[in-house]
């Protein structure tokens, strides 16, 4: 059993434990109410167990896969917050979305993730485990406002070098796609880095754009952040993040990969080159490959359970409490 949470573990105790020791509480203090107490903490410990996705890695048997390994690279700054993506939706939302569908477009490939803020780290590190990438993609979050200390598209360079390097040597006939997600966006009054020696190392890919020139408001994140957007330190106004199109577009071509962005076009994977020589190919040996099955449907059923018995109980103790009242 493992468990992949929807939150942090901090931010789920933070938000479950109390609730739970108010209803353990309550089941001492008022017996009367004891059965509906112990009720509501079980529903509380119901999702809890939804919201941490209990679950298990079955080995399932294939002996051929796609002869493509393909890097995300995310940017996770808190200019992804900003709220000028299609239909208004933080640039994240679209990442996720965006995300999905190329792991559905290269089925079977090998999948690597690297994420950026303050700093660049392997999220994922290659794996034919697609339910993994996309747990980490339901998961991921821009950085607390309160650590983020500046950042600049150029911040995961080194990573991106050594994971595309070290893949190469390992499964040198293999395609290697590189998919960068990012606003373009830098915080710390630099220019960003030459991308070019990446470019030799990469059969194809894209660097996709989010936001707008105009820019966008961004909520603050994190457990210890303020309420609300995070404001412009010079002038107390909300902060405004807008997308540095030509940054993006010179690390493109520094790539020698295209460039799109979801603000002309929210289904800008449609409008990717077909990548040439990719195809399924037979491995030495039949192989084993995880695949994730999910339990928090378990739980949910519970609460959907307990729900249904705590809206009859109300449904039949409200008619008798309004008339003890009007007594």
């Amino acid at each position: 059993m493992n468990w992949q949470p929807l939150l942090s573990w901090p931010a789920l105790i933070a938000l479950f434990l109390p609730a739970a020791l108010l209803c353990l509480w309550l089941v001492w203090k008022r017996p009367g109410q004891r059965l509906a107490w112990v009720r509501r903490l079980l529903l509380v410990t119901m999702l809890l167990l939804v919201a941490a996705r209990p679950g298990t890695y079955v080995q399932t048997s294939n002996d051929s896969r796609l002869n493509a390994d393909v890097l995300f690279v995310v940017d996770t700054t808190g200019s992804m917050a900003a709220e000028d993506g299609p239909g208004g939706k933080p640039r994240l939302e679209q990442v996720r979305k965006d995300i999905r569908e190329l792991v559905e477009k290269y089925q079977g490939a090998r999948f690597g993730i690297i994420a950026f803020d303050s700093s660049a780290t392997v999220g994922l590190p290659y794996t034919t485990d697609t339910s993994a990438v996309l747990a980490w993609v339901d998961t991921m979050r821009v950085e607390s406002t309160a650590t983020s200390r500046g950042s600049n598209v150029d911040r995961p360079l080194k990573r991106i070098y050594e994971e595309l390097t070290d893949v190469k040597s390992q499964f040198p006939d293999d395609l290697r796609l590189l998919y960068f997600f990012s606003d373009g966006e830098n915080t710390d009054d630099r220019e960003s880095r030459d991308f070019r020696p990446i470019a030799r190392l990469l059969n194809g890919g894209a660097v996709i754009g989010y936001g707008t020139e105009q820019g966008g408001k961004m909520r603050a994140s994190g457990l210890d952040a303020p309420k609300g957007y995070i404001k412009d330190p010079a002038t107390g106004a909300d902060a405004i993040s807008r997308t540095d199109v030509r940054n993006l577009k010179r690390i493109a071509r520094e790539m020698a990969i295209p460039y799109l962005h979801t603000e002309r076009d929210s289904t800008v994977l449609g409008k990717l080159a077909p990548i040439k020589n990719l195809h399924s190919i037979k491995t030495d040996q039949e192989g084993q490959i995880s695949a994730r099955e999910d339990y928090y449907w378990i739980p949910a059923l519970g609460a959907a359970l307990l729900l249904l018995w705590e809206c009859a109980y109300l449904t039949l103790t409200m008619p008798a409490l309004t008339v003890g009242r009007k007594k």
